[in-house]
């Protein structure tokens, strides 16, 4: 046999490829893992910080299960999740019975007719959320009158079944098309019935589509904000909504990160599942009857729960803002529930109150707030004679809460009951050389005035556009409740020359801490909620490097129970807001919330401690150096001034003059 050469590619012509071929794979896979990499670091992120003991995100303590452990005992965020789990697991199994039977129906149909009806099925699909949650709280409200307390479970899984039943119809219709269009007519020229047909014959064909369709739909559904948003009520908050309206005067918990991890380990558990029975071909179906008996009892629950409202007291509160073992403690000793829904700002709790969607029992707005509710007549008198610890003489308020009610319309006492107050203040960063003493020196002049303060110092301010206003006033000694145009072009004037580096919220307190800013216009409370956050994670007072200075004239503010007009249970709110009248269960509130208490006899319970407990201790010196009484020997001399309503057009105003601020 002939040995011929072998010939290679170039001898006919050919380049070889073989190593850029070779080159491209590799570069391949590495992209590939960049994008996976990427698209799953914020997950492992929240993972890590589920097990940070510290609550900060910029410092990695230890390895901890607590955050997991709080998940079940912090009381509005296990509500919450039990809500979500709820209402995304009812709507999706909903959407999924219903989606495979519409789909089935709709395949059924003439190719003409079926392209229509699969226009009207995407509309939702492709819709704006905020359309179609605006669209439904208009329809929900039409049946108001004749079910009063409709907003809640049943509209939000109405809602949630409305937008996730087109996405089950698009994920089995293709797999319909992939089974032979005969095999319903074979099962049924054997005598197999109808219905049975469709459920042991074409079902099993088309179960991977239904899968899809049904993780898709409860993906959509679990973390949805805004349809839920418009869609909900009477204290039925998602876990959404639930921290939309915690991210606020407080800092997010981390056992949201724990929750959220959770969630993807079970999904990613529920997934594999799936397919190791695929590989297994087990593919037994539930007994259908079974899970519509499930289903009715689940739904009918939830009906009967919603409308059971006698014994349940409704509170719209800030995020993170309340004792949860007090309010257990009152629902054991009144026998009643307590459903606390969360607002992050003043303007969100007036549009609920307003909106008349949810009979809200109680509200915890702010003072300028307070007011505006009270000018348009949403508010109603509090009867001072079912309050027995309101006593002036034996049980007063704290000297600043009185002087923040003088400040006020006049009249304003009949209609609140003070919950929580304090003030704004610098918070300063002591690492930046010479910051503490221009501050402490200059004041309003060093937050405002660059010559006044060490260079490149970065600033920070509530993105709230009447705090801006407020603080450019406090720098040229105005009154921060006063405006006109000529003032409005001062205070832009002023802002634009402070040269603001962040507008922000909950982050500015981080940013200090942290060494990202070096002075910010805080809550004082915020500062308090930072420090005792170091100071739980060992810190010593010594160790700690930031403080606040707390300007003579700054912003003083008061949160407040008041009552709504359309509150269906008055004399059970009554009975909330004596609770915590209490001097003892004020004091026991004030030690979670972190704010100053509004009660003298509570304040003198935290500023009298003796002891060895440490952080009693620090608490003690945090409340007497930033909340002292006036006319002490304190240092802090603060005339606080509380923010008074404003008319809407000069809000308008002030909002855009802030906005252009930010973008010169």
């Amino acid at each position: 046999m002939n040995k011929y050469p072998k010939a290679a590619l170039s001898d006919y012509g050919y380049k070889d490829y073989s190593k850029l071929k070779k080159v491209y794979k590799i570069i391949s896979k590495i992209l590939l893992g960049l994008i996976i990499f990427v698209m799953y670091l914020s997950i492992l992120l929240i993972a890590l910080q589920s097990l940070n003991s510290s609550s900060d995100v910029n410092s990695f303590k230890s390895l901890t299960f607590k955050w997991y452990l709080e998940m079940f005992s912090n009381r509005s965020l296990r509500n919450a999740i039990t809500n979500t789990l709820i209402v995304s697991l009812v709507s999706t199994a909903l959407a999924a019975i219903l989606g495979t039977f519409i789909a089935v129906g709709i395949y059924s149909l003439a190719k003409k007719k079926r392209q229509r009806v699969m226009l009207f099925n995407n509309i939702p699909v492709l819709n704006a959320d905020i359309v179609t949650g605006i669209s439904l709280m208009i329809i929900f409200s039409l049946l108001l009158p004749i079910f009063p307390y409709i907003f809640g479970p049943v509209t939000l899984i109405m809602a949630h079944l409305f937008f996730t039943l087109p996405y089950v119809i698009l994920s089995v219709l293709p797999k319909l098309k992939e089974t032979d269009p005969n095999l319903m007519d074979a099962a049924l020229d054997l005598g197999v019935k109808p219905y049975k047909a469709l459920i042991k014959v074409v079902l099993p064909a088309i179960i991977s589509g239904v899968f899809s369709g049904t993780l898709l739909a409860f993906t959509m559904s679990i973390d949805d904000f805004v349809i839920s948003y418009y869609t909900t009520g009477n204290g039925f908050d998602n876990l959404s909504i639930w921290i939309y309206g915690s991210i606020g005067r407080k800092s997010l918990t981390p056992s949201v990160y724990a929750f959220s991890t959770l969630l993807t380990l079970v999904t990613l558990a529920f997934v594999l599942g799936y397919q190791l029975m695929l590989k297994k071909e087990v593919r037994k179906m539930l007994n259908t009857k079974k899970i519509y008996l499930l289903l009715t009892i689940i739904i009918s629950s939830i009906l009967l729960a919603s409308c059971g409202q006698s014994n349940k007291l409704l509170l719209l509160n800030w995020g993170e803002y309340i004792n949860d073992d007090l309010v257990a403690k009152f629902e054991e000793e009144f026998g009643v529930e307590v459903s606390i829904s969360i607002a992050d700002s003043n303007e969100l709790f007036y549009s609920k109150i307003k909106s008349g969607t949810t009979a809200y029992d109680l509200v915890v707005p702010s003072d300028y707030m307070i007011e505006k509710m009270m000018e348009k007549d949403l508010l109603q008198e509090i009867d001072y004679s079912k309050l027995s610890n309101y006593n002036q003489d034996n049980n007063p308020y704290m000297e600043g809460v009185l002087g923040i009610q003088s400040k006020m319309t006049q009249g304003n006492e009949r209609y609140n009951v003070p919950y929580f107050w304090g003030t704004f203040g610098l918070m300063y960063n002591k690492k930046k050389e010479g910051l503490e003493q221009a501050v402490k020196e200059y004041g309003w002049q060093a937050y405002m005035d660059p010559t006044k303060r060490p260079s490149n110092t970065r600033l920070g301010m509530y993105n709230v556009s009447r705090n801006a206003y407020a603080a450019a006033m406090y720098s040229q000694n105005l009154d921060p409740n006063v405006y006109s145009e000529e003032l409005l072009k001062q205070a832009e004037n002023t802002l634009i020359k402070a040269n603001i580096n962040e507008w922000g919220t909950d982050t500015l307190k981080k940013g200090i801490a942290s060494n990202n800013l070096d002075l910010a216009f805080v809550y004082t409370g915020d500062f308090l909620d930072m420090l005792y956050l170091k100071l739980d994670d060992g810190s010593k007072l010594d160790e700690i490097t930031f403080d606040i200075h707390i300007p003579e004239q700054t912003i003083a503010f008061m949160d407040a129970f008041v009552i709504p007009k359309k509150a269906k249970h008055v004399d059970l709110a009554h009975k909330f807001i004596n609770f915590f009248l209490d001097p003892e269960n004020a004091y026991e509130n004030a030690s979670v919330v972190g704010y100053a208490t509004p009660l003298l006899k509570s304040y003198e319970m935290i500023t009298n401690y003796v002891g060895e407990d440490e952080w009693l201790t620090d608490w003690a010196y945090a409340n007497k150096t930033y909340y002292p009484i006036l006319g002490s020997d304190s240092p802090v001399r603060f005339k606080g001034t509380p923010l008074k309503n404003l008319k809407q057009e000069e809000l308008d105003k002030i909002n855009n003059m802030v906005n252009k601020v930010k973008i010169s």
